[in-house]
């Protein structure tokens, strides 16, 4: 197979407008540990990877993302480090974004995207690659143009371009057409502490609201345990790989930008929302505001669900600066 280089992919996405696996336990056992205890989440920051304009710097991105890659991974190259997260040339992978204007622009970055499908296109051809969200009015406000065709990355709305798998309540994208997904999340806050509401971020377990039927949808935002069980449905618990969460702009309050500057990722989808709502508290403690409490549906996601762990003994955050 005949690699593109970044500059085609970037090209390519911008001009589009702009497994079964084995289950996490056993991803786990593939991935970076410490002890069998402990699960990996690496953090990677870089000054120079976006400006407080929103200016992102596609070169230091790519950068940022092989070597959180080759941390949690263990591996020399992003290549092996996809191989090692379980990914094959034959996969499908579906990328399940978050194109968020609810209170301010927080989708991911066109040149974050580029980079990840340039990375994946180590492993698997282009069109093999399918990012998705429910909308497809989100998706082109982001900047992404649907492309359902044969030729390169795929951009496609869960409510137009998919039916609904009628036993798990999911797309079919996820159940159906994709072999492997990424849970790729945008470091956000939404409630203040005080503000009387159930869940004051929205990471991983929200970002996965987009899958569902939109009947189902409104569900999430009031029962917790309808909540944590979005990701212990067979399909997203048993394919996806990686959970990924952009934190280039983020929000640390609600309505507030921040360009932290960094990613997030982890195979344990809990500890990867444990470190990002620390990260989020590291900021808002120097803002001296009220840090965010560990929301219900986390606890619920592990001792009922069995989904991973958000005991901070049971972490290894590693934090990586360039």
């Amino acid at each position: 197979m005949n690699r593109p280089n970044r500059s085609e992919i970037i090209r390519g996405t911008v001009t589009l407008a702009l497994l079964l696996t084995v289950a996490f336990s056993g991803v786990r056992a593939a991935v970076r540990t410490l002890s069998e205890a402990k699960s990996w989440v690496i953090t990677v920051r870089s000054p120079k990877a976006v400006d407080n304009r929103g200016q992102a710097d596609a070169a230091e991105i790519q950068a940022m993302l092989e070597q959180g890659l080759r941390a949690l991974s263990g591996k020399a190259t992003a290549g092996e480090a996809w191989m090692t997260l379980g990914l094959k040339p034959k996969d499908i992978v579906g990328v399940k974004i978050n194109c968020n204007n609810w209170t301010i622009n927080l989708s991911p970055q066109p040149e974050l995207v580029a980079v990840l499908a340039d990375s994946l296109s180590s492993v698997v051809p282009l069109n093999n690659i399918v990012f998705y969200d429910m909308h497809k009015a989100d998706l082109e406000q982001a900047g992404f143009k649907r492309n359902a065709t044969k030729n390169g990355v795929r951009f496609l709305a869960a409510e137009t371009d998919a039916r609904y798998d009628d036993r798990e309540k999911l797309t079919e994208i996820a159940t159906s057409l994709c072999t492997k997904l990424i849970n790729f999340a945008s470091l956000k806050t939404v409630y203040e502490p005080d503000a009387d509401e159930p869940y004051e971020a929205s990471l991983h377990f929200k970002n996965q609201i987009g899958s569902l039927t939109a009947e189902d949808a409104p569900k999430c935002h009031d029962d917790a345990d309808f909540l944590a069980a979005i990701l212990a449905r067979p399909s997203i618990r048993q394919k996806t790989i990686l959970n990924l969460c952009t934190g280039l702009r983020a929000s640390y309050k609600r309505g507030v930008p921040w360009y932290w500057g960094g990613i997030i990722l982890g195979v344990d989808p809990l500890a990867t929302e444990y470190v990002a709502l620390q990260v989020i508290n590291e900021k808002r403690t120097l803002e001296k505001a009220k840090p965010l409490g560990l929301s219900p549906y986390l606890t619920i996601a592990e001792t009922k669900y069995g989904l991973g762990s958000c005991l901070p003994e049971k972490i290894e955050w590693v934090r990586l600066e360039r």
